[in-house]
């Protein structure tokens, strides 16, 4: 890959995050997601985070504040982007609330939803 390709794909990553956000949103019946959070990518394959994973370290995190990717393994926005869509859901849709421990059935679902949906 040369410079000016991986610019072209930089450009369209905004489009694309947006994109497959707002297609979770509609998946898990959202009707009017807010814009997704902030997004922060660290440096690496993973990042310390506590006792957010078994083993203290994590290759995406959502807060309420912000996503944190780690830029070794940026695969993990679509997961973290559809934390932010399970907390907007309101408990009669969801009781699983921002589903830390991914019990709803619309993770199988949504994560990476098909076309049309």
């Amino acid at each position: 890959m040369d410079a000016s390709l991986a610019q072209a794909i930089l450009s369209q990553v905004g489009s694309a995050v947006l994109y497959l956000y707002l297609a979770q949103a509609k998946c898990a019946g959202l009707e009017q997601p807010k814009p997704p959070k902030v997004t922060r990518i660290m440096p690496g394959s993973k990042f310390y985070c506590g006792t957010a994973s078994p083993t203290g370290w994590c290759s995406g995190l959502h807060t309420s504040r912000f996503i944190k990717l780690s830029y070794g393994t940026t695969d993990a926005w679509a997961h973290e982007l559809f934390h932010s869509v399970m907390c907007q859901l309101p408990e009669t849709k969801n009781p699983y609330g921002c589903d830390a421990k991914h019990e709803s059935p619309l993770w199988e679902r949504c994560v990476l939803p098909a076309d049309g949906s």
